[in-house]
């Protein structure tokens, strides 16, 4: 079934920054399934009695490994900002700094050949584990680098938006 939908930009950059590496018709089947999981269970959502403290501990570990796996992306992009040339944050920025987009257009994409390079050389065990990732073409798994991978490009974003090219 093919539907037009209206979603509030704010909800919808907040979906896609959480998952960067799904599709937006997949994200939207994601919601819509689990909406229905919650309907259909017979039973009250949520923790049963006492898996709080459980719960506390293993939010706080998977927290600091995802906040761990950004850290270290941005780190690795802002790596990369000193060696890339324009075109390839210029490429990025067309992209609307998202993985997913880079993935729809082929992975022989001349930037991520570039990136492929350079992650490759990095001194951060993730960024070399990307590029191998990579490396592979569309048989690669880059999904385990996802959080990693919103650091890297938010730290290009980051580096190109204050750049602006002379009026001429």
């Amino acid at each position: 079934m093919r539907l037009s939908l209206s979603v509030p930009d704010a909800l919808w950059l907040r979906a896609c920054e959480a998952c960067p590496a799904t599709p937006p018709s997949r994200l939207v089947q994601a919601a819509l399934e689990h909406l229905l999981v919650d309907a259909d269970a017979g039973y009250v959502a949520g923790p049963p009695a006492g898996a709080g403290e459980r719960l506390r501990r293993l939010e706080r570990r998977l927290r600091g490994e995802a906040r761990t796996a950004y850290e270290e992306g941005y780190q690795t992009g802002l790596d990369l900002a000193d060696v890339l040339e324009w075109w390839a944050l210029e490429r990025l920025a067309a992209f609307e700094w998202r993985a997913e987009n880079l993935a729809l257009v082929g992975w022989s994409d001349p930037v991520l050949d570039e990136l492929r390079s350079h992650l490759g050389e990095s001194g951060w065990p993730e960024a070399r584990r990307l590029a191998e990732e990579l490396a592979q073409g569309r048989t690669g798994d880059v999904r385990r680098a996802a959080t990693f991978v919103t650091g890297l490009l938010a730290a290009l974003r980051d580096c190109a938006a204050d750049v602006s090219l002379p009026a001429g």
